[in-house]
């Protein structure tokens, strides 16, 4: 596992002089940190070398009524540590330690530490334990996997907050169902498709239009847009008007469906009507090739990648296997009337099929526009991979229902995006 951690850390090109170097003797270090601290705050050393504070004072009551309660452990870098005091006070029964400057109130490293290290292991994809491990045996430091986990979800909040994203004008929107503590939530992500930048990653009760709404006109203020690609879900095409609309953008969103999910509701149904001819028997009426279904819509999709439309035109046969490779090799037409040419034999070998099946046609007819744009527009994208992508890559499916608060979720993920930002 070292010799992976290792690698990994090389490939990441993080140079560990930063994080290595700094004051190795305790009183050097100790002098410096005390030497920062206010008149109000003077600090002593004792012979067990516990700092403690000359003139103690209850922050709470600003009683000096106060008697030592023991002492803390602090990191001051990677091989120094020393005791601070703790104090209790006898008239609001308050307890609080010595303060040092840059550290903070229950944290034993201090702040400059920290973000060196959290921006050092945040970068390498490796698990938490893994880390901790590889800090104790290469730099001394005895720090639990739970406080990296922590340390990372605050980093990862501040790199979310305080990023400045600026958009190329396509993006991504995708939603993931999950549990947090037993009850249904939805995880609602924009995201950029050229850069795979995040604009918003939200976790919601339900979904809502409003919602939807709400998280789509936050996330694109003041951002260009041009085209959003999403699922098949009906009310996008309302949502993203009135987004349009509150934003006051000069020109229509244009919305691309992801034909990803086009062609799995189609095969969906496929499946549905197989089950019920099966349950029907010879009774059965409809007997139509499947195959060539599918095959059609696939190289419907596909125009524009020669080599997976070739393949889906040989698995045709006779004539409309002719008819669409002529279609695909015609110079003449572009990418968009290619696939017009070959929807049109779609629809013509869907006659006389199901109801199912003739339903999922109606769709595919309805939404032909909004399925094709990435054929007439450069750069925008057939399908919502990179929001998948995104889901599964910070969100395992096992991960899916652990979490017991939608804070810890949120957190998680914040800290997620910052270990997959560019580094």
């Amino acid at each position: 596992m070292g010799k992976l951690l290792i690698q990994t850390i090389k490939s990441v090109q993080l140079t560990l002089t930063d994080i290595t170097e700094g004051i190795t003797s305790a009183k050097a270090k100790i002098e410096k940190v005390m030497g920062h601290q206010s008149v109000n705050e003077e600090l002593g050393l004792d012979e067990n070398e516990t700092v403690h504070l000359i003139h103690p004072v209850c922050p709470k009551c600003s009683s000096d009524k106060v008697i030592k309660f023991g002492t803390n452990p602090k990191n001051l870098d990677n091989r120094v540590k020393i005791k601070v005091q703790r104090y209790h006070c006898t008239n609001c029964k308050n307890n609080f330690n010595t303060s040092l400057k840059g550290y903070q109130k229950d944290n034993l490293f201090s702040d400059e530490m920290r973000e060196k290290y959290t921006s050092f292991f945040t970068k390498i994809k490796a698990s938490l334990r893994s880390i901790r491990d590889f800090m104790e045996e290469h730099f001394k430091i005895s720090v639990s996997h739970e406080s990296i986990r922590l340390w990372t979800i605050e980093e990862g909040k501040k790199y979310r907050t305080e990023k400045e994203i600026i958009g190329s004008g396509i993006y991504c929107y995708d939603e993931q169902y999950l549990k947090v503590n037993g009850e249904k939530r939805y995880r609602l992500l924009l995201i950029d498709s050229m850069t795979n930048s995040v604009l918003g990653d939200r976790i919601v009760k339900h979904c809502k239009e409003p919602v939807i709404k709400s998280f789509l006109c936050e996330t694109l203020n003041a951002q260009k847009v041009i085209a959003i690609v999403s699922d098949g879900k009906p009310e996008y095409n309302k949502i993203l008007k009135e987004v349009r609309r509150d934003l006051t953008l000069k020109n229509k969103i244009i919305h691309q469906l992801c034909t990803f999910h086009a062609q799995k509701n189609f095969s969906k149904a496929i499946w549905e009507t197989k089950k019920l001819m099966k349950i029907a028997g010879e009774k059965w009426e409809y007997k139509k090739n499947f195959a060539i279904l599918s095959n059609l819509l696939n190289l419907t999709f596909a125009v524009d990648n020669p080599e997976k439309a070739s393949k889906f035109a040989n698995q045709l046969e006779g004539n409309l296997k002719d008819k669409c490779l002529s279609i695909l090799y015609d110079t003449s037409l572009s990418d968009h009337q290619k696939a017009e040419s070959i929807f049109y034999w779609f629809l013509w070998s869907a006659r006389g099929h199901h109801k199912i099946i003739e339903k999922q046609v109606w769709w595919l007819k309805k939404n032909w526009i909004n399925l094709t744009h990435y054929l007439r527009i450069k750069g925008i994208p057939k399908t919502n991979n990179v929001a998948e992508q995104y889901f599964s890559r910070t969100l395992q499916k096992d991960k899916k229902k652990r979490f017991r608060s939608v804070q810890s979720l949120q957190g998680y993920l914040w800290a997620m995006d910052y270990r997959n930002a560019p580094i």
